[in-house]
């Protein structure tokens, strides 16, 4: 039942992520949480808003957010209101959760033109807000760049071995979302 979900995902971000710590694993690269479904209390949209708080340290107010200031404290304060998309600080209303500068994201489908794909990790670089639209940045490892893209790359001061993709919140659960907890199928 909902409790026991609830539960499991305590248990997670309580007791196994701190032992898994403890025991030596670097979270970020070690560790993947995995799921059988996307909603109720032990769902990626409810684990994903417990970990993004757990293990998105660098995501401070101002920690690489933009004037806009989308950094933890702005984003804190926006998903207590519960906005589109949210999940309300990790509820269980079945929500993709707003990502913070450092959230770990995966792309869900193929997307040939800004040549990300199913599956592909990346790290949110920016977010901010264009008039009534969010927007941010993911960083995606770049693969086969062109000696002409590494170039360019470097020309605009970007790392050659990053490939930056903006997505709108619209994107979230349909093209990319937060990766700290997957669903296995």
């Amino acid at each position: 039942g909902a409790g026991s979900e609830e539960e499991a995902s305590r248990a997670i971000c309580a007791t196994v992520l701190p032992w898994l710590q403890e025991s030596g694993y670097d979270l970020e690269s070690d560790v993947q949480v995995l799921s059988p479904m996307k909603r109720g209390g032990a769902g990626t949209y409810h684990l994903n808003g417990r970990l993004q708080d757990i293990l998105n340290t660098d995501a401070g107010a101002g920690a690489g957010a933009d004037a806009g200031g989308r950094g933890r404290a702005s984003q804190q304060q926006q998903r207590s209101r519960g906005p589109p998309h949210s999940s309300g600080g990790g509820g269980g209303s079945g929500q993709e959760v707003m990502p913070c500068v450092g959230d770990r994201m995966i792309q869900l489908k193929n997307n040939y033109d800004e040549q990300v794909f199913n599956g592909d990790i990346g790290h949110v670089r920016r977010v901010w807000q264009d008039g009534r639209v969010t927007r941010f940045t993911v960083a995606f490892p770049a693969r086969g760049a062109s000696d002409a893209a590494v170039a360019a790359a470097a020309s605009r001061g970007l790392r050659p071995s990053e490939l930056l993709v903006e997505y709108t919140r619209s994107a979230l659960d349909r093209d990319v979302s937060l990766s700290y907890a997957l669903t296995v199928h």
